[in-house]
């Protein structure tokens, strides 16, 4: 009986360790937001979409290691937008991660001004021409 009481509470101890281990993860997860840019097309959609293996190599990147077995999505992610993702990360406790998911090169203004300048130029040149013709 006293064998079987020692080997319950080596048990006992051992889970408890597990799962101090997966709060302390999940508090770490809470801690670390995520974003994936994507390229996306006309009316912002997504080329594609996110995956739990896009999220397990997004969150490796910023150093939290984690099974893309244990990222729960009903169903891939195809819009821009912020998510609450859920992780399960023991029986008994459950991380959640915010994840954003963006544009990849963010908005582009820069060539349209370079439009706009390269317009207005062409319109001086073309009055300056009227001008010296006139």
């Amino acid at each position: 009986m006293k064998q079987f009481e020692l080997e319950r509470k080596k048990l006992q101890a051992a889970a408890d360790q597990v799962r101090a281990e997966a709060e302390e993860m999940a508090a770490k997860i809470a801690a670390t937001p995520v974003e994936i840019t994507v390229r996306v097309g006309e009316g912002d959609k997504l080329y594609g979409s996110v995956t739990p293996t896009h999220i397990a190599d997004a969150m490796a990147e910023q150093g939290v290691e984690i099974d893309r077995r244990k990222i729960v999505l009903e169903e891939p992610i195809r819009a821009l937008g912020e998510f609450d993702i859920e992780i399960k990360l023991h029986p008994d406790v459950r991380g959640e991660l915010k994840l954003t998911v963006a544009k990849k090169g963010g908005v582009i203004e820069e060539p349209f001004e370079e439009v706009l300048d390269a317009e207005e130029e062409a319109e001086e040149a073309s009055e300056i021409a009227d001008a010296e013709t006139e």
